[in-house]
């Protein structure tokens, strides 16, 4: 079975393209919407910032937060523990997705975006392994 979807649409050609570009489409969906499930909210703004999935090639979606502070609630580095921030402890999240160590909001847990990714991992290779199983 092909490891990654561009070798999988090239291992099995045009027939599963169109199917392989809807499954990464949907599983894109659902990883925004854990994602936002999973941000911290203050006053909502960077949580209404997600936008996507946009494509931007053949099974290829992007997802994206242009709030200025966004990747400081992905990856800690506050400058401070406050009343709105907590140290957490590295450690490696199911699917071998890894959080480090940091200070990050008190509101939901740290690394919203890779844990989102860690919970869709499971289910976007399952929707994969259909496609690669069509006759």
């Amino acid at each position: 079975m092909a490891s990654t979807l561009s070798q999988l649409v090239k291992r099995y050609g045009d027939d599963r393209r169109a199917k392989a570009d809807e499954v990464t489409r949907v599983e894109a969906g659902h990883l925004r919407d854990e994602i936002i499930k999973g941000w911290p909210v203050d006053t909502g703004a960077s949580r209404a910032a997600w936008q996507g999935p946009t494509k931007v090639g053949h099974a290829h979606y992007r997802l994206r937060n242009d709030i200025d502070y966004a990747p400081t609630i992905e990856y800690g580095g506050y400058p401070g523990i406050g009343p709105k921030t907590e140290r957490v402890g590295a450690h490696v999240l199911p699917g071998g997705v890894e959080v480090g160590g940091g200070i990050f909001p008190k509101q939901k847990p740290a690394a919203p975006v890779r844990r989102a990714i860690s919970k869709r991992t499971l289910p976007l290779k399952d929707a994969l392994v259909r496609i690669v199983k069509q006759s």
